[in-house]
């Protein structure tokens, strides 16, 4: 059976089920720190400037060679803290973003949680998706290219709307698979710990649940060219998309189609509900095992049974009932009269 997810989980909650996040973040901050003392401050600086996931060209000699890739790539750790770094400024824009347009009161504890599980979530991931990152812009694998005429515009439009069916795919059955009891209770229910949902919290996840979620941006460009642009504007179009989804609002917006606010909101309601983000987030409406959705089911199923049997039973009015029912009509009969 899955475990709801508790009123007060709070911080506590929080060191409980970090586990493995607790391991990555430590290799995080261990090759981290050791990439950063292995250069000054000035080469570290430019090397971070440099990473493609803060709007650099992935190298460290300042372009391209003419086989598409450098020689001298950027190492490892700028990959890391590439996830990092957003996840902090993601969480805190989130925050004045909910306060300034959607008018939420700022609540200390629960900002300041969802700013930490962001950044603890980003830099749990990094270690496993960074070598990704890294080797797909380097060209190590897959079919990443950065010259708008090495292909036709044809591939290029036929990539990013691959793009837009196989991340919704994968994120829905992810998303379906986190809601099993086990990886519910242990990885998924630290997202749904923040009901209501707002801005602030929309990638405070496990780091397991980032990865697991993150790694369907990877499976097109290893498949089919895709030019590096095209990946960079889904990426960032996707998380503004999931920052409008966490608004504190209950409105709709999502035309019938998408997933909008309300909808998301009762998926955090229910736990069970709108699995998917784009098409997929009203098709196929259940998640498995929401736990508050069970219970509203047993509810629902008690109360149908309950009105079986009463019509089973037939139940007949008793001959007092009758005679009162008759005595008041003559009574009202008269008055009318």
């Amino acid at each position: 059976m899955g475990t709801s997810v508790p009123e007060n989980f709070g911080w506590r909650g929080v060191w409980r089920m970090n586990v493995a996040s607790h391991i990555l973040a430590a290799i995080f901050t261990a090759h981290t720190c050791r990439g950063l003392f292995a250069h000054t401050p000035q080469e570290a600086f430019h090397l971070l400037l440099a990473n493609p996931l803060l709007g650099g060209d992935g190298t460290s000699d300042g372009g391209l060679h003419e086989d598409g890739h450098s020689e001298k790539g950027l190492p490892l750790w700028t990959y890391s803290l590439g996830y990092a770094i957003p996840g902090i400024l993601i969480s805190g824009a989130g925050n004045l973003l909910a306060h300034a347009l959607f008018e939420r009161d700022l609540v200390p504890r629960e900002d300041s949680r969802a700013v930490f599980t962001n950044a603890y979530a980003m830099a749990g991931s990094a270690p496993l998706l960074a070598p990704l990152h890294k080797g797909l812009y380097e060209r190590r694998f897959g079919y990443l290219y950065f010259d708008m005429y090495d292909h036709s515009l044809g591939l290029l439009l036929l990539s990013a709307a691959l793009c837009l069916l196989v991340t919704e795919t994968w994120f829905y059955w992810v998303h379906r698979a986190m809601h099993t009891p086990w990886l519910y209770k242990h990885v998924h229910a630290m997202h749904h710990s923040f009901n209501p949902s707002f801005t602030g919290a929309a990638a405070s996840f496990h780091a397991l649940d980032v990865a697991a979620l993150a790694l369907g941006a990877f499976v097109v460009p290893s498949l089919v060219p895709t030019h590096h642009a095209t990946l960079s504007a889904f990426l960032f179009l996707n998380l503004i998309y999931t920052l409008l989804q966490h608004a504190a609002t209950r409105t709709s917006w999502g035309c019938g189609v998408l997933m909008d606010a309300n909808l998301h909101n009762i998926h955090h309601d229910y736990a069970s509900h709108a699995c998917g983000i784009g098409f997929l987030a009203r098709s196929s409406r259940k998640c498995p095992n929401g736990p508050k959705r069970r219970a509203v089911n047993g509810a629902r199923r008690r109360r149908e049974k309950g009105a079986k049997r009463r019509r089973r039973a037939k139940v007949v009015p008793k001959p007092q009932d009758l005679q009162q029912t008759q005595h008041k009509s003559k009574r009202f009969q008269k008055k009318t009269a």
